[in-house]
């Protein structure tokens, strides 16, 4: 129940979350790892 007493904790788990979040998921980086792996399928169906 730390979540649960803690509101302080909960605010900074929180914060940190939308942190990754927003950093993580922007059009740029999920285009990036779309090409990547769109390049890797067509290494493999190239390759074999």
């Amino acid at each position: 129940h730390r979540l649960l007493d803690n509101p302080q904790l909960r605010r900074t788990m929180g914060e940190s979350g939308r942190r990754v979040v927003l950093e993580s998921f922007t059009p740029e980086v999920i285009g990036r790892r779309l090409a990547e792996a769109l390049d890797d399928v067509l290494q493999e169906h190239t390759s074999s």
